[in-house]
């Protein structure tokens, strides 16, 4: 059994993809801080020091873990309108 929730495997697999906060943000359609949230977690079950290092405990822990990216297209826009979003509710 895996040491993240289904989420939090979302999240470091838009991460170890190479995609900010920002960007997992927009593609999961959760705010940025959630995705803060998920990362913080990830860090403290693994004990992982940085997304790297938490990428490399899943590899070796968990062989195929991630499913390969899928290319996705964010509409223009849509980072500036998350980052505001989370700015006015006093969350960036």
């Amino acid at each position: 059994m895996s040491a993240l929730t289904p989420r939090e495997r979302e999240v470091l697999a838009w991460a170890a993809d190479g995609w900010t906060q920002g960007e997992a943000s927009v593609r999961m359609s959760i705010s940025q801080a959630t995705v803060r949230h998920h990362t913080e977690s990830i860090y403290l079950r693994l004990r992982a020091r940085n997304v790297v290092h938490a990428v490399a405990l899943m590899d070796d822990s968990e062989p195929g873990w991630r499913s390969p990216a899928r290319p996705v297209d964010i509409p223009a826009g849509a980072l500036a309108l998350s980052t505001e979003r989370d700015t006015e509710a006093g969350r960036a």
